[in-house]
């Protein structure tokens, strides 16, 4: 019975995970257009300008930092079915059942601080990327203004 409950829960992590992975690629896309269309909206800009318009390119890294970060599959833990156990073969069906049940449990407290890495590492991006935004926009507004 604990088995039936639990046996499914790496595959619900891995969903959970590649939920996560889709956002951060979507905010880091997002962070690479606003960048994009600064590039754009400028031809000639030197001195001081230039600066403002540089000061976009801190968040931006940032983001791509946490993005590269949070898009990590080799430290995903998966637990070994059955008939992936060489030693399970000659075994009771009860003491397989038992050793799955120990090895779900183990990579499902790995894989939580893998998905709380990767929630911590998505909000970082979208912080970064809504500061990227605000200096975007300021830097336009100053070149408009000086």
């Amino acid at each position: 019975m604990i088995y039936d409950h639990i046996k499914e829960a790496p595959q619900q992590q891995m969903e959970f995970a590649s939920q996560l992975d889709d956002k951060i690629l979507r905010i880091f896309s997002a962070a690479s257009i606003v960048l994009g269309l600064l590039g754009l909206s400028t031809i000639n800009v030197t001195g001081l300008k230039a600066l403002l318009f540089l000061v976009p390119l801190i968040p931006y890294a940032l983001t791509a930092f946490w993005t590269f970060s949070c898009i990590d599959p080799d430290r995903f833990h998966w637990a070994m079915r059955a008939d992936q156990q060489p030693k399970s073969w000659d075994k009771e069906e009860e003491d397989v059942r038992n050793a799955l049940i120990g090895e779900i449990g183990e990579a499902y407290s790995a894989n939580e601080s893998i998905l709380g890495d990767k929630a911590k590492y998505t909000r970082h991006a979208l912080i970064a990327t809504a500061v990227e935004v605000v200096l975007v926009v300021a830097a336009l507004v100053a070149y408009r203004l000086i």
